[in-house]
């Protein structure tokens, strides 16, 4: 896990890993200063695992002279977190953004080979940039989401994974396959939750479907929910036996479990 700490004049980012699965966690490692930007942007943190358990965490650090032009940058970092998060580590140089905009690191993901992390910069209006790095074979590539659009979540799908993005107000979807190569859109999609061969199927209908049939444990799993389900700011997580939703309420989290009982999709952890 990472978590930023604020002492009041200045931000700090740790991390720590537990070797067990979250029985004992190590000592707290410090990565370096972090930013300050408003409590409900977020875009500092984001945090991917692979099939093995090794984690990438990508962190925001403070702005500096760019490298590759004129003037003054954001900029992020990665690092890989227990065991080797492939083509994931710490590079030689951080990540900059020449103009940035909010929230800057949006999305990480991992799947099936590919680790994808999602930046908003500013060209002129608000873009997503995602970013498909496939380790095996040596392959990175940046993809462009439309104009205007801010990053939301990246989710995995039975075919590649769902960008989310937020263009002013109104939620685009865009598959992208494992080399980074764009499939179906949708535009403000209908997202549902149907109970098939007693488990959740996460569905996005529209003039093609998508769809996530749920079998083994996986995260990354709210942008592909309904907002009454995962509102702004939640998290989203499939156990292998239910959906659990980590939804915001002022300073509080509230903890929410859905199953499929009796071929129906509900809220198990409230009577």
């Amino acid at each position: 896990m990472a978590w930023i700490i604020d002492y009041g004049t200045h931000l700090e980012t740790q991390n720590a890993f537990s070797p067990d699965g979250g029985v004992r966690f190590g000592p707290p490692s410090d990565l370096g200063p972090s930013v300050r930007v408003p409590a409900d942007q977020g875009g500092r943190l984001a945090m991917a695992a692979d099939e093995t358990g090794a984690l990438a965490l990508y962190y925001r650090i403070p702005e500096a002279a760019c490298v590759a032009s004129e003037g003054r940058c954001a900029r992020f970092d990665r690092v890989g977190v227990g065991g080797q998060a492939r083509g994931a580590s710490r590079g030689t140089e951080p990540l900059e953004v020449r103009r940035p905009c909010e929230p800057f690191v949006g999305a990480a993901l991992w799947r099936a080979g590919t680790w994808y992390h999602g930046v908003c910069n500013a060209d002129p209006a608000p873009k997503t940039t995602v970013y498909a790095i496939r380790p095996a074979v040596s392959y990175a590539v940046p993809v462009d989401m439309p104009a205007g659009c801010r990053p939301s979540s990246i989710a995995p799908l039975d075919d590649g994974v769902a960008v989310v993005s937020v263009c002013e107000g109104v939620t685009r979807i865009q598959q992208l396959d494992e080399m980074g190569r764009k499939g179906a859109r949708w535009d403000s999609p209908e997202r549902s939750v149907r109970c098939e061969d007693g488990r959740p199927a996460l569905h996005l209908d529209g003039d093609r479907d998508g769809k996530l049939r749920l079998g083994e444990a996986t995260d990354h799993l709210e942008g592909l929910l309904p907002e009454e389900i995962a509102p702004h700011g939640a998290r989203a997580v499939w156990t292998g036996q239910a959906l659990l939703v980590a939804v915001p309420v002022g300073h509080d989290v509230s903890l929410r479990r859905y199953q499929c009982v009796r071929g129906r999709f509900d809220r198990t952890d409230v009577r």
